[in-house]
Order: C-alpha cells, then sequence, then structure tokens
C-alpha cells in the first residue's frame, strides 16, 4: 500500500513538479527556514496540506461550469461512460485514534504503514531544529537519519513493506538518490539511476516496494526529465522510455506496477506497467494519476472528471474504471490507498464560511474519508466526537483497516495519527 502524489513547488521563483515526494534544497534558500512542504499552518489559504502537497482543487482553477456535488456518471462524446460506485449497507465504522507523538518537535506526519503497523513519515525535531524520518513500531518512534533526511527532504519515507524495508531515498556523494533502508539490518541501500540530477541536486526517490524488496519511483535521465523505475535484484529498468514523464508510485507483491505517465504537452495519464507496456487505465483520457495497486491488481488514484470541474476518486479493477464519487458536501476527493479487501483511504475537501479581504467567502479544507463497498465516510465522523483531532489527510490503510495520515488536535500544528478499528 502506498500513497502518493503529483505536485508542484516554487522554489526561489522557480516552479518545479515533482511526484508525490517534494523535495527541497536547504542550501538554495537565503535564509535558513524551515522546509515548506511541512511549514507549521498559519494561515490555511498558504499553508494548509493542500498548498503544502500541492492539489490545487479542480474546480477553483478551472473555467469550466460547476458540476453537482452528488456523484454522477460521467460520458463523453464517444459514448464511453464512467460507472459510479454504488453503495450497500454496512455497520456504522468507529475508530479509536492515536497520536503518534513526534522525535522532539512540534509536528509529526504519517505517510505509510505494513501489515504489521509499522509506520513510516516524518517528524520535526527537538527545538524544530530539523526534519527527519521515523519509523513508530510498538508504541516507539525512532528517528531513521540519514534517511531522507538532510539538506533535501522529500514528503516520503512512502512505502514500507512487511519485512520493515523502507523506500525513500538518501544524499549520496551530494545528490539526492533512490534508497533502501532495511530496518533489521540498519542497512541502507543506495539504488542505481538513469543519471539525470536536477540543479538542486536531486536524481530521484523510491516511492514503494513488495515483499521481494523489488522497489519503484522515478528517476531523472537529466536536469527536466524523470521516468519511472523498477529495481530488481540489484539492476534498474526505466519503465517508460518513450514518455515525456513518468513515476511509478506502487508495485504489489505479484509485481503489478501502478503510476503516471504523459507524453508532450499532453496531461498526465494513469497507468499500469506491464511487460514491458505502458497501459492506460482511465477510458475517458483526461487528466489522471494511479496512487496504489492491492495483491488484488486493483488500483485507485483520482481523475479529472469529463467537464474539467474536479477530480473525483476512481478504482479500477480488471478492466472496470469506476467513479467512487464524492459525498454532497464535497466537491472533490483523492483516494490515496487501497488495501487488499477494496476499502479505500484518501482525503476530500469540505467547504467552510470564512472572510476574504473583509468579504464573506467560501474557503476548503481536507479531511481524512474512507471508503468501503461504495460508501464514502468522512473519517471524523467515526471517532470520538469530543476527541479534539480534526483529521486532515488519510494516507495509507493495511489489510487489518488500519489508517494514518495526519490532522490538527487542538492547535494548528500537524500531528501524525494512527486509527484502529474499534470492533464492538
Amino acid at each position: 500500500m502506498n500513497r502518493s502524489r503529483f505536485f508542484s513547488f516554487v522554489l526561489r521563483g522557480i516552479e518545479f513538479s515533482l511526484l508525490a515526494c517534494l523535495t527541497f534544497s536547504a542550501s538554495a534558500q537565503a535564509t535558513p527556514a524551515r522546509q515548506p512542504e511541512i511549514a507549521a499552518c498559519k494561515d490555511p489559504r498558504l499553508c494548509s496540506p493542500q498548498a503544502i502537497l500541492g492539489h490545487t482543487l479542480a474546480f477553483q482553477r478551472r473555467a469550466a461550469a460547476s458540476s453537482s456535488a452528488k456523484a454522477v456518471a460521467v460520458t463523453t462524446s464517444d459514448t464511453k461512460s464512467v460507472p459510479v460506485a454504488k453503495a450497500h449497507h454496512i455497520p456504522p465504522l468507529r475508530y479509536f485514534v492515536r497520536d503518534l507523538g513526534t522525535l522532539g518537535g512540534t509536528e509529526s506526519f504519517a505517510y505509510a504503514l505494513n501489515n504489521f503497523t509499522q509506520i513510516v513519515g516524518l517528524s520535526r525535531t527537538a527545538g524544530d531544529a530539523a526534519t527527519h524520518s521515523f519509523i513508530y513500531a510498538n508504541g516507539h518512534m525512532r528517528d531513521l537519519a540519514p534517511l531522507n533526511s538532510e539538506d533535501i527532504l522529500t514528503v516520503g519515507p512512502t512505502g514500507i513493506n512487511d519485512f520493515g524495508q523502507i523506500a525513500a531515498g538518501v544524499i549520496a556523494n551530494g545528490i539526492y538518490v533512490p534508497a533502501i533502508l532495511d530496518t533489521r539490518t540498519h542497512q541502507i541501500i543506495t539504488l542505481p539511476t538513469l543519471g539525470g540530477v536536477t540543479t538542486f541536486g536531486f536524481n530521484g526517490v523510491a516511492m514503494a516496494l513488495n515483499r521481494s524488496a523489488d522497489a519503484v519511483g522515478y528517476s531523472y535521465l537529466d536536469s527536466l526529465v524523470r521516468h519511472a523505475f523498477l529495481y530488481h535484484e540489484g539492476s534498474l529498468t526505466d519503465l517508460d522510455p518513450a514518455s515525456t514523464g513518468s513515476a511509478a508510485e506502487a508495485i504489489n507483491d505479484a509485481g503489478t506496477i501502478a503510476g503516471f505517465s504523459f507524453v508532450g504537452s499532453s496531461p498526465a495519464h494513469a497507468v499500469l506497467f506491464q511487460n514491458g507496456s505502458v497501459v492506460q487505465i482511465n477510458p475517458i483520457g483526461s487528466e489522471s494519476y494511479a496512487h496504489d495497486v492491492n495483491n488484488r491488481d486493483q488500483v485507485v488514484g483520482e481523475y479529472l472528471i469529463a467537464d474539467g470541474s474536479a477530480f473525483h476518486p476512481f478504482l479500477y479493477s480488471h478492466g472496470v474504471f469506476t467513479d467512487l464519487g464524492v459525498l454532497d458536501n464535497s466537491p472533490e476527493a483523492v483516494a490515496n490507498a487501497v488495501n487488499d479487501f477494496q476499502q479505500v483511504a484518501g482525503t476530500m475537501w469540505i467547504p467552510y464560511s470564512s472572510t476574504c479581504g473583509g468579504e464573506p467567502c467560501t474557503l476548503y479544507k481536507q479531511h481524512a474519508f474512507t471508503n468501503l463497498r461504495g460508501n464514502n465516510i468522512d473519517l471524523n465522523s467515526a471517532i470520538p466526537p469530543h476527541s479534539g483531532w480534526e483529521l486532515s489527510w488519510g494516507f495509507d490503510i493495511n489489510n487489518q483497516g488500519n489508517i494514518v495520515g495526519y490532522g490538527t488536535r487542538g492547535s494548528d500544528s500537524f500531528r501524525a495519527f494512527l486509527l484502529t478499528p474499534a470492533i464492538d
């Protein structure tokens, strides 16, 4: 299970686009400020998780007419259609919520977990002096530096398998390169690369790995073009040599790989990398991204609906592409992870009233959600009502139904959370 996102960020006035792992060079700053991808959020319009991870709401950034917030079938002129997931009756979901703590600082962010509830993410260190990767297991958080914990950081680690092997990156000879950390041996293995380096010293990152330690991610060919890769038994393969840009976000235990690809100025398309081929899975051909694939070869992600007004979460299962829909009060949502029982974790955007420039306006905040048997459920409605939590981002889910992400708890600082299903 693996959640990651494609986004852009601005470094000293220059915009860069990276997949899922925002990179930031501290040496490129004029002042030693904290990493912007996880800066403390004081103004939700500027530094919310939306701004941090770069997901710009489609209905805000596109001139297309507004669509209904309810899920509807999407039909294009060539008669292709996207069915909407049918909801089935389920008992009410309830979760215990745990604050994972920090490495001594004020904030933490959980991005992935395995079936033994080992969790990886990022945390501030004491005095908020730095941001380090962590692993959380058996009630304790351990610092993983130097893995993904130096001058260049990504939003990872975004993958951990059931043997405690972690997909991420590390700085080697001054360049950030893909890497795997084995927490059993404490050994960091730097992976081969496709040879390119950006102007800020970044080559690529490993984003996911399966039980066989086959890893996927992306690596730069030069200073601008990045391609999806597969690392297998010491060798690295370019999965998409004909593309202008691509990345592999997830791999299951059978070796099925999900991600995205684009050619020229065309939008990115969700794809499967299979047997040397790149297979598009979005039938209407709009902008889309595949974020995870389970061991039943079911894929989740997000796609731009036909009228261009919003992104919706999707489930692709054995040739059938299904719109998972959105809640009545949410115009947009993304699916970040799916477990082997087809339960999905993700993030939806919720409107709230505010004041902008002295005038009433509507802003949007993030709520973590799950989709189970066609039902979208705001996870904030499934935790104790007076917990003080607002769960913002749901990034991963395991086969026990545990969900990780981050939110706020009585302040504007983000904290990593673990949700555990409450069984009566």
